[in-house]
């Protein structure tokens, strides 16, 4: 079962922070948002315009990750109020950092 953190980072009213980072999880940007590393060069990062269907999620991501299993991966969440750090473990993505935010 994938439990909440129950950190909410500096915003009181965003969900909970997920130990494992679902893979239907859009990875979108705006004024904050997600981006992707491999090996600590940044893998994916969304321009912000795009429609939300062409965002990437992290299935997408793992169907790439899977086929490299030495590189490390992470999914950084960056928003004003709340952020987050995922690492790849045995395909599963689990929180290894949790942070308030860049505001």
């Amino acid at each position: 079962m994938n439990k909440p953190t129950g950190r909410l980072g500096g915003c009181p009213t965003c969900p909970s922070t997920l130990d494992i980072l679902e893979m239907d999880t859009v990875l979108y940007q705006g004024f904050g948002g997600y981006h992707v590393e491999k090996d600590g060069v940044i893998f994916y990062h969304p321009d912000s315009d795009l429609k939300w269907e062409d965002y990437k999620t992290l299935a997408d991501i793992e169907k790439i990750a899977k086929t490299t299993t030495k590189s490390k991966w992470k999914v950084i969440l960056n928003n004003p109020l709340r952020g987050a750090t995922w690492e790849r473990y045995g395909g599963k993505w689990r929180i290894i950092e949790h942070n308030n935010g860049f505001a």
